[in-house]
């Protein structure tokens, strides 16, 4: 079974001793996954504090970075000192995957608004 970005992402941050859960649902009655906060799928913390985490694909990577910028929730998860990050997986030559992390600042919002 292959696994989804939103399954290596879990394992990822597991390993790296947080504690991780899936924060998207499925919407039956629309039809859609929605993320927490339009654009948060997995959740982890650890002693460092708290990461909201957008898991996809590598070539995705960018159009779920811009929809990140244009949300207006995620302004204050940054502010409250939450971090946010898109990470990208793709399959490397040698079969291995590898993730693509992309950090999300608030500075990076103030000049995407501009």
């Amino acid at each position: 079974m292959v696994a989804s970005p939103t399954q290596r992402t879990l394992q990822a941050l597991r390993k790296q001793s947080y504690i991780a859960a899936v924060v998207e649902k499925w919407n039956a009655h629309a039809r859609i996954r929605q993320d927490l906060f339009g654009c948060i799928d997995v959740l982890g913390c650890n002693d460092e504090g708290i990461i909201g985490i957008q898991a996809t694909t590598k070539p995705n990577a960018r159009a779920r970075l811009k929809k990140a910028w244009q949300e207006p929730r995620l302004a204050q998860w940054l502010r409250s000192g939450a971090r946010f990050e898109v990470w990208g997986w793709h399959r490397m030559p040698n079969g291995r995957w590898h993730c693509q992390i992309t950090p999300v600042s608030m500075d990076d919002l103030t000049s995407e608004a501009t």
